[in-house]
């Protein structure tokens, strides 16, 4: 896989790209997520990462590809550092208009919604709010983000001790929902712990969430 290593170094030219992707390189950087060798895994993550980085011709990169194994590329990732870069990626891709749509019809909101929620990586949890805020401005995923994310979980995250990003992100998303009356009742269950952490906010004059 040495190839796969010194691929996964260079910086990509569009043409590069869109070439690596009709040689197959996508499908098989995805594939090896199933090695159990670290190495392969993230230089493979890496490719994979290299080469959706060219945001100009993603969407005939991604052409033919299939986002079920990207997401179970999220899932079985080794480590933090594999899952990590696949999930910047997906975040890539999600400029792409369609794909959005297409990543949660195969199960990627109920991942990122894992992870915001769970993983006690600071870093991964950020970038799933990142992207789940990104799916929030989509007005015909915006009710099924609202109906998978628990309040409760959104809510927790707000706590801006515990990262600021993330935090910015949470009141975000919950502004997002507010602007739609179907799920504008359902924020205000939780509104007396959503202003406790507005005001908490509020107190601080550098930072800015709302």
């Amino acid at each position: 896989m040495v190839s796969i290593e010194i691929l996964s170094m260079l910086n990509l030219t569009d043409e590069v790209a869109v070439e690596l992707a009709n040689l197959g390189m996508i499908s098989l950087s995805l594939k090896l997520i199933n090695q159990q060798e670290y190495k392969v895994q993230y230089h493979a993550a890496c490719l994979f990462f290299n080469i959706t980085s060219r945001t100009g011709v993603l969407r005939q990169i991604m052409a033919n590809e299939d986002f079920d194994t990207l997401i179970e590329a999220v899932v079985k990732a080794g480590t933090r550092e594999v899952r990590l870069m696949y999930l910047k990626s997906i975040k890539n891709l999600i400029l792409i208009e369609d794909a959005a749509p297409e990543m949660v019809r195969h199960g990627l909101l109920e991942v990122l919604v894992e992870l915001f929620a769970f993983s006690p990586d600071i870093e991964i949890g950020r970038i799933a709010a990142n992207i789940i805020d990104m799916l929030c401005l989509n007005e015909v995923l915006v009710e099924k983000v609202f109906n998978t994310l628990k309040i409760g979980d959104l809510v927790s995250r707000m706590v801006i001790d515990r990262d600021l990003e993330t935090a910015r992100y949470a009141f975000h998303i919950t502004k997002q929902f507010s602007k739609y009356p179907a799920l504008f009742e359902g924020v205000m269950i939780k509104k007396v712990d959503i202003s406790a952490a507005v005001m908490t906010c509020l107190k601080d004059k550098t930072l800015n969430y709302l």
